[in-house]
């Protein structure tokens, strides 16, 4: 794993036998400044966890290990909530923009018509205007868990998103 995630690269890894409704997984942590975070979980004995599973393998971590080595060595555990919202991802102004495009676009057609486009520069735009840093994971998983987004449309608009900020990006740094 080291090998692949670049020169210098601070990983650790702990693996999870199965037991007490813990799925058998891999859990990853990355060091970041000054402390290391979680960057994946990785089931060994089936294709997915899915939200809680993969809470629970989470949760499992922080009672068994990562508790136990913070009392010890005076560091701070932060985790965010067990569920999360377009809300903690986005601004406010985004997160609406993105829920008004979502909510009357037509689905088999992503942002190809007219009115949906507009929705869609709306959103583009004000998440440029945020500066935020809403990955397209985020994005796909929004759309097709939440919206029920077909797949390839979801990770079509993660593309258009991509490159539609990269471009905002470009033509401000342009301009100056």
């Amino acid at each position: 794993m080291a090998a692949h995630a670049g020169a210098g690269a601070d990983l650790i890894a702990f693996v999870r036998e199965p037991g007490d409704g813990v799925d058998a997984v891999c859990l990853v942590l990355w060091s970041r400044d000054d402390a290391y975070e979680v960057t994946n979980i990785v089931p060994r004995d089936v294709g997915e966890l899915g939200h809680q599973r993969y809470n629970a393998a989470l949760q499992d971590f922080i009672a068994r290990v990562a508790r136990p080595a913070a009392t010890a060595a005076r560091f701070e555990i932060q985790t965010t909530s067990a569920q999360q919202g377009l809300n903690d991802w986005l601004p406010a102004a985004a997160a609406d923009a993105l829920r008004r495009f979502s909510a009357t676009a037509n689905k088999s057609t992503g942002s190809s018509h007219p009115s949906d486009r507009k929705r869609w520069f709306a959103f583009l735009l004000q998440a440029h205007r945020d500066a935020g840093s809403f990955d397209t994971d985020r994005l796909v998983r929004w759309l097709t868990e939440v919206e029920g987004w077909p797949d390839d449309k979801a990770h079509d608009l993660a593309i258009e998103y991509e490159f539609g900020l990269a471009l905002l990006n470009e033509y401000d740094r342009t301009r100056t």
